[in-house]
């Protein structure tokens, strides 16, 4: 038995084509080729080859487990983001594919032990057989729906021949943004912030984009709350963190970019480390990094979500609570979350400069949040009259189409060299 390291699953695809061509050359046509897809469900991994340390750890150990199930012909790929696959050569029959399945599936059952215990444990596995007659990349579409839906169902291992029932629409979706992450097609845009008095740039708001080859540019709303509610919430997040801190990098001067964290990982206890890594990557100071959360975050355990806040404060990081106001608790958030910025719901700033019932409440909330040392930032703002109206109120911060859409990065550096020092000048 062999371990072959691949960077990508398309070199592990070659070596299964030329084993392919050798079995037409030299093999009896009754001879077939076995090929299983195992994954080990990504927790505070991270992507880009910078993973932890426990993870590392965990993803050796599942390969050390693996090795058993694999005889000397055979050959074992460790692949990217915790998925391996195994090629098992000269399977006389479907008989024996069916046994080496059955070896598998128990080994995949057995418990999976760390010596960290933030890791997530899970195991999943398709597997499946090809003959001389056949082509790869049909069955390699085949291993990667099968793995998605023992992920999705629950299972440890599947048959690819089970698993290819046409997946529905938002099946399609997420196996797309699987790969989309994968490739790099995801990519922050970043809209500034601008100081309310002075309209000096004082910060940004990294803000997701999809630019796929098929599908144009999807919208976010599209696709978003999908990732929010699959595996991929974690690596997409920390990638995002890693793709802003290395724009940032590029950019012309420093300023304080916003980063938004879904309330399924708030709470998550890798996403600290998550950061901090990151961070430590591109040596950027804590300071000019700031996360965003909604207050549907905090619905649930409160005091697991202070402990997570505070662990990311510590560090520098600034806390904002994003859509502030739409929340039915807001103030008690204000009194018991450790949080440095809240940002007002657009829903009060559309028409805030005709409506006196909204002047009122976002002046009470600027000025409650004031006296908790609290920052405030308006976003949503599309006209003159409601951010000078917010400037009025004593808003810090405004955001909007009135300063710019979202851009992507290079755009971004060019916008702030073309900056008027004058407007630079102002403190945020």
């Amino acid at each position: 038995m062999k371990i072959v390291p691949v960077a990508v699953f398309r070199q592990a695809v070659e070596e299964a084509r030329a084993q392919l061509r050798l079995l037409q050359r030299h093999e009896p046509s009754s001879r077939m080729l076995g090929v299983a897809v195992i994954c080990c469900a990504p927790a505070g991994s991270a992507l880009e080859g910078q993973i932890s340390q426990a993870r590392a750890e965990e993803l050796g150990a599942v390969a050390e487990r693996l090795a058993g199930c694999v005889r000397k012909q055979d050959a074992m790929f460790c692949l990217e983001h915790g998925y391996f696959a195994i090629l098992y050569r000269g399977v006389a029959s479907p008989a024996h594919l069916k046994l080496a399945a059955m070896q598998l599936e128990r080994t995949l059952t057995e418990p999976l032990y760390s010596v960290d215990d933030r890791v997530n444990r899970r195991l999943h596995a398709a597997i499946s057989g090809y003959t001389a007659d056949q082509t790869v990349a049909p069955l390699l579409k085949r291993l990667m729906d099968g793995v998605r839906r023992a992920r999705r169902d629950g299972a440890v291992l599947v048959t690819a021949e089970l698993a290819a029932a046409e997946p529905d629409q938002e099946d399609n979706l997420l196996e797309a943004l699987e790969q989309a992450l994968v490739e790099g097609e995801l990519v922050p845009y970043f809209q500034p912030k601008v100081h309310s008095r002075f309209r000096s740039l004082v910060g940004a708001e990294a803000l997701i984009r999809w630019q796929s080859p098929q599908r144009g540019l999807v919208p976010p709303d599209r696709f978003v709350p999908l990732i929010e509610q699959s595996e991929l919430v974690a690596p997409f997040t920390y990638q995002l963190f890693r793709q802003v801190l290395s724009a940032m990098q590029q950019w012309p001067r420093q300023v304080s970019v916003a980063v938004n964290v879904p309330g399924t990982l708030i709470t998550a206890p890798h996403l600290p480390d998550a950061i901090a890594d990151a961070l430590g990557l591109f040596s950027m100071p804590p300071s000019q990094l700031s996360i965003e959360v909604t207050e549907a975050s905090f619905v649930g355990d409160l005091a697991a979500t202070r402990g997570a806040l505070d662990r990311i404060r510590a560090m520098g990081v600034r806390v904002s609570i994003d859509d502030f106001g739409t929340g039915y608790s807001s103030l008690a958030y204000l009194r018991d979350l450790p949080v440095d910025e809240v940002k007002l719901d657009r829903s009060f700033i559309r028409h805030l400069d005709v409506q006196e019932k909204d002047q009122l409440l976002v002046g009470s909330v600027i000025e409650l949040a004031h006296r908790m040392g609290l920052k405030v930032v308006g976003e949503g703002v599309e006209t003159e009259a409601v951010a000078e109206t917010l400037t009025r109120l004593g808003c810090d911060v405004l955001q909007g189409f009135l300063f710019g859409k979202p851009v992507p990065s290079d755009d971004f550096a060019q916008w702030m060299q073309r900056m008027p020092a004058s407007r630079r000048a102002g403190r945020g």
